[in-house]
């Protein structure tokens, strides 16, 4: 039995067709993959660029002190290298003919960003990212 990456990616796939056919049912006219491949809204971006590490991972105290976790660090300049997710959207387009939408960290999220993440100083003119 298969228990590595490809058996996760066809749960995904299974769970991505689900929630476009429960949107479809429902009457949704603009249907979305229900994030299901996305480990986590912002990660989901983060990782797919230039100046993140999810390799070491940095605790974050959040929460006054009640809340400890392992997140990824900004280690960098962060650069754009691609499209992060454009399989999530062809998979998508695949399995609908309606209207469709994706979801990403945008203007109002970018400034949250480091909350989800451990920073380091960068030493960009004591800048920290």
């Amino acid at each position: 039995m298969d228990c590595g990456w490809s058996s996760a990616k066809a749960a995904h796939d299974d769970a991505t067709r689900a929630v476009i056919q429960q949107q479809e049912h429902a009457g949704v006219d603009i249907i979305s993959d229900g994030e299901q491949r996305r480990k986590n809204y912002v990660t989901a971006v983060t990782a797919g660029m230039k100046g993140f590490d999810y390799e070491t991972l940095g605790e974050k105290v959040m929460r006054g002190g009640r809340r400890h976790a392992m997140n990824g660090r900004c280690v960098g300049p962060i650069e754009h290298q691609g499209p992060i997710i454009a399989d999530d959207l062809k998979f998508l387009l695949a399995h609908t003919n309606r209207r469709v939408k994706v979801t990403l960290p945008g203007a109002m999220t970018a400034p949250s960003m480091p909350t989800t993440m451990t920073r380091r100083p960068l030493g960009l003119h004591g800048q920290t990212l």
